[in-house]
């Protein structure tokens, strides 16, 4: 009889500090790393074909023709798709209207030399004198 009563608060104390998900997680390493934000849900696939988040941009996603395993993300609710400019879950009227960054938060271009440039070699020590 004791050990009911052991197993019984051993049980409501597990289900005490369980803490659920309700909208899910992104799981790394099978531990849920954060859970999803208000007005998303968990995507997640053991090993499958991932269909990508439907964006402003391609609202109508189809599978890829790749496997992938062990993936997770958070996508948003139907009928709302991922504004990719902003990063938000927006009803397709209120899209922005590229649905892409913005060119001034891209970052600049590399600024090396180029190609017909000749590239600068770097001077010889000053303790290392030439041999004539």
């Amino acid at each position: 009889m004791k050990s009911i009563v052991v197993v019984c608060v051993l049980f409501g104390l597990a289900s005490a500090l369980t803490v659920p998900h309700s909208r899910g997680c992104i799981y790394i390493l099978g531990r849920c790393h954060e859970e999803c934000p208000e007005g998303t849900h968990a995507y997640a696939l053991g090993c499958g074909y991932k269909t990508p988040e439907a964006t402003c941009k391609q609202p109508n996603p189809v599978a890829e023709d790749y496997m992938l395993c062990d993936f997770s993300d958070c996508y948003c609710d139907p009928p709302t798709l991922r504004d990719e400019s902003t990063g938000k879950c927006v009803l397709k009227e209120n899209c922005s209207k590229d649905g892409h960054t913005p060119a001034t938060t891209l970052l600049p271009p590399h600024e090396g030399p180029k190609p017909s440039e000749k590239v600068p070699t770097p001077e010889k020590p000053a303790d290392k004198k030439e041999q004539p």
